[in-house]
């Protein structure tokens, strides 16, 4: 049977919500990676990442490790929304009118890339 327009509306918030959710838990685990790269990166750097955490941590606290945490939320948010939303209502809609669907995920995930 075919959907409802309502039924559609709950599938595209679902995908939303949860490619919203996925940023977050996604940018909350790996910011931490990122501070300490971007510190191994100054020049007068830790020689080991390890080194390099444990300097952060001792000299500014464990929440330096969440510095920069909000903006790569802004933009990590908005785009898997935008991504995982057009991935996979284009993919529901080619795997039903694709002759061979092995190709589908390949032709379905570039257009929700904006970059």
């Amino acid at each position: 049977a075919p959907a409802s327009s309502g039924d559609a509306v709950v599938a595209v918030f679902s995908k939303v919500a949860a490619a919203s959710v996925g940023g977050v838990i996604t940018a909350c685990s790996m910011t931490p990676f990122d501070v300490v790269t971007r510190r191994m990166q100054t020049p007068a750097a830790a020689t080991t990442a390890r080194r390099a955490l444990a300097h952060i941590v001792r000299t500014e606290g464990a929440l330096a490790l969440w510095r920069g945490l909000v903006p790569t939320v802004v933009m990590q948010v908005p785009a898997n929304a935008l991504y995982f939303t057009v991935y996979g209502t284009l993919k529901e809609r080619l795997e039903r009118t694709a002759a061979e669907p092995t190709y589908v995920p390949l032709v379905a995930g570039p257009p929700g890339r904006p970059d």
